[in-house]
């Protein structure tokens, strides 16, 4: 037979590179193995954390304790929250956190970044003009 030159001629395997392979897939599905065990213990745990938090939440009596989403809206309240900010949870789920601040505050705090930039340029300006006036062999 002729082999077409295109083709490709694997080598045979011995006992021993198969017996290899499978040591290899063997350990490969142990890792995996492992790793989804972990995966299902760290679900197990944050459930059991999750399941744990409002019983804190609900039994703490000295805190106003609540719950913010990723765009600041309030998303749980506690008895303790309702008689320190007087807010009923009905009242108070969903609204924004900036309806604890004055408007004044709520003001001052929307330009602070900005303020703080323009601190920062101020400070790396002169901190640039001080270090021009050390001689340049001053070391």
């Amino acid at each position: 037979m002729h082999q077409n030159e295109n083709s490709l001629t694997l080598p045979a395997q011995s006992d021993d590179t198969k017996n290899g392979n499978m040591a290899d897939l063997s350990e490969s599905q142990m890792a995996k193995e492992q790793e989804q065990e972990q995966e299902q213990e760290q679900e197990q745990e944050q459930e059991q954390e999750q399941e744990h938090y409002p019983g804190l939440i609900s039994k703490s009596q000295h805190y106003a304790i609540y719950l913010l989403d990723a765009c600041g809206n309030v998303i749980s309240w506690n008895e303790s929250a309702r008689q320190i900010k007087g807010y009923n949870e009905n009242e108070i789920i969903g609204q924004h956190f900036s309806i604890f601040y004055t408007k004044e505050a709520v003001a001052f705090l929307r330009t602070f970044p900005l303020r703080l930039y323009l601190i920062s340029k101020v400070i790396v300006a002169d901190t640039l003009r001080l270090l021009a006036t050390f001689p340049a062999n001053s070391r």
